[in-house]
């Protein structure tokens, strides 16, 4: 599993099973999908360097994920779908947060009601939020 470039993990029942407890990820891996309910985001996910594709959906997530994304140096895109995160407000703590993200889609987050540091010079390669809570 060291050496896998692209995960995508769902589940037919409600919640994924616990992804904290992984003996080894994959430092490889480029592209990781997550469908279902996780709660937490593991925290083996900010060690993966070569991250470039992060798509989250119907996780309920509670906690802002910007301060732990914003360090993945070579994530371009990044995608919160559908209850992806269930809390108000996502923020970028630091001006140089996701210094290669090109594409940013926020949609279907009900809850929320404010991205800040998007707008604020956070993101250096200009990536423009793509929001739509419908």
């Amino acid at each position: 599993m060291r050496h896998l470039r692209s995960l995508c993990l769902s589940s037919h029942h409600l919640i994924l099973p616990d992804l904290e407890g992984l003996a080894f990820p994959p430092e490889h891996l480029k592209k990781l999908r997550l469908q279902r309910v996780l709660v937490k985001l593991p925290s083996w996910v900010c060690g993966l360097q070569n991250l470039t594709k992060l798509i989250l959906s119907h996780s309920e997530l509670k906690e802002d994920v910007f301060p732990m994304l914003e360090q993945l140096p070579k994530l371009r895109v990044l995608h919160l779908l559908f209850d992806a995160y269930i809390g108000k407000e996502l923020a970028c703590v630091s001006m140089e947060g996701f210094p290669q993200l090109q594409s940013l889609t926020l949609d279907s987050l009900p809850n929320l009601e404010e991205s800040k540091g998007v707008e604020q010079g956070a993101m250096p390669c200009h990536a423009m939020p793509q929001e739509s809570n419908h």
